[in-house]
């Protein structure tokens, strides 16, 4: 099983059309619109959907998987929603697990869905009308990130949706009832707007992730959970031959934060890091501060339909164009950092209104405190966090051959993670579409003049 049949992302960076193409299959009025997937058009009926198979797509596609999306609705003056069809059997959706979110003048509400011959049975419900980016206090026009998880266990299937940054899920049910276990063929997306002239829902872009149980190259083992505890505790056992030395476990657990920080830096930016991130940047604001556990972001900025460039202050300088012009910015500044110790970006001009902008961003792993923390990577590379805390206990110990055998396996586990790491991005390039230039056209304000001329002027492409 390859890498690259273990993700698929479709940012619809295609030409305006009706045929949505990329192997989907539609129901309903679909079209691609300025690099969005939407609802619309003349004859458009209540219900769209947009399938695909997993073989097509993701093959690896199994007992675990996530899908994510950033979606937006422009007016929910009456009753609008999107889903994510994690699982179903068939591209209509008559069986499967769904995690909906809902706009309705003014109130938002995320569910989760299981469909059982066409019979939707709401498993869990919130309202997140507050949960939500607000910009102007309202949520039209601005990108949320919704994303799910489904899980096959020996109990169940456990279904988890998300809402924009959260670490834990905001809802989670667990199916024990006839569960649709690995009855995974068809993945996608639902449309709900009565609108049949214009359209309101859409979707910027979605990813689908498989979990894979074992990988040629680099072997996966799925615990029931590795925490701060389980992992320190791990680690001590394994140095000190015994599980209940009385050594103090909050040193092991310094050792095993350490290593993950280790093993981030020495993967250099890995896949499980990346992250899109919904900002707003205020009316009248000169600069924006990221939150500290931004490591590194994209240099592009996508806004609405436009996606601007982040450069360096000699760059901005260069390219900023002397004008009175205000609103919408054309051209980010990066550099410092703020008080947070975030990285600032600058926009200009300045901000007149309230404006949602999304961020390809790689987050450096949180500090775990809690005995009950999960580390930031992936639970099924967790365990090598184990023997970067054997190897951090072995610096401090005179017997060279124990420090000698911790440190070959210590960098033995990160060089295989770099490179896993690394052939995941080769393989997958025909599915992991980095943000850039495409069919945006001009960035409206900004003429592009530079001293080489208008080199940015008109339609760009960039690979």
């Amino acid at each position: 099983m390859s890498d690259a049949d273990l993700y698929f992302e479709d940012e619809f960076s295609r030409d305006d059309s009706e045929d949505v193409g990329l192997d989907w299959t539609t129901s309903g009025n679909l079209q691609i619109i300025a690099g969005t997937l939407r609802q619309t058009g003349s004859g458009g009926g209540s219900v769209a959907m947009a399938a695909m198979a997993a073989e097509d797509a993701a093959p690896g596609i199994g007992a675990d998987i996530a899908i994510g999306a950033v979606v937006a609705c422009a007016d929910d003056t009456s009753t609008r929603s999107i889903s994510l069809v994690m699982r179903s059997p068939d591209s209509g959706g008559t069986d499967g697990y769904w995690v909906e979110l809902e706009w309705d003048t003014n109130v938002a509400t995320l569910k989760i869905i299981k469909r059982i011959d066409s019979v939707s049975t709401v498993a869990e419900t919130a309202t997140v009308t507050d949960e939500l980016n607000m910009v102007s206090s309202t949520y039209d026009d601005v990108f949320q990130r919704l994303s799910a998880r489904v899980t096959d266990t020996e109990d169940g299937v456990v279904v988890e949706a998300y809402l924009n940054d959260e670490e834990s899920p905001r809802l989670t049910a667990t199916d024990t009832q006839y569960p649709l276990l690995r009855r995974g063929d068809y993945f996608g997306l639902r449309f709900y707007d009565n609108n049949t002239t214009e359209g309101y829902v859409y979707c910027d872009r979605v990813v689908v992730s498989a979990i894979p149980t074992e990988d040629e190259e680099f072997r996966y083992v799925q615990p029931g959970n590795w925490n701060l505890s389980k992992l320190a505790t791990t680690a001590r056992s394994l140095a000190l031959r015994d599980s209940n030395d009385l050594s103090d476990l909050s040193t092991w657990e310094t050792r095993v934060n350490m290593a993950q920080q280790e093993f981030f830096d020495y993967i250099g930016r890995p896949e499980w890091a990346e992250s899109l991130l919904t900002v707003i940047f205020k009316s009248g604001d000169t600069e924006l501060e990221l939150p500290p556990w931004v490591d590194h972001f994209d240099d592009t900025i996508t806004m609405g339909d436009d996606i601007v460039k982040i450069v360096n202050e000699g760059q901005f300088r260069e390219d900023m164009v002397q004008t009175s012009s205000s609103g919408r910015p054309f051209l980010f500044r990066a550099g410092g950092r703020g008080r947070s110790a975030g990285l600032i970006v600058r926009p200009y001009p300045t901000p007149s209104s309230d404006l949602s902008a999304v961020m390809r961003v790689h987050f450096r792993p949180r500090w775990m405190n809690d005995s009950n923390d999960v580390p930031s990577i992936p639970q099924g590379e967790c365990h090598q966090l184990v023997w970067g805390a054997v190897h951090q206990y072995n610096l401090m110990d005179n017997n060279r051959t124990k420090l000698l055998s911790s440190t070959q396996k210590w960098q033995s586990y990160l060089s295989t993670a770099r490179t896993a790491n690394r052939r995941r991005k080769r393989m997958g390039q025909r599915h992991y579409l980095r943000s850039g230039f495409a069919e945006y056209g001009t960035i409206d304000g900004y003429d592009g003049r530079t001293r080489y001329g208008n080199r940015f002027s008109g339609v760009r492409r960039r690979f």
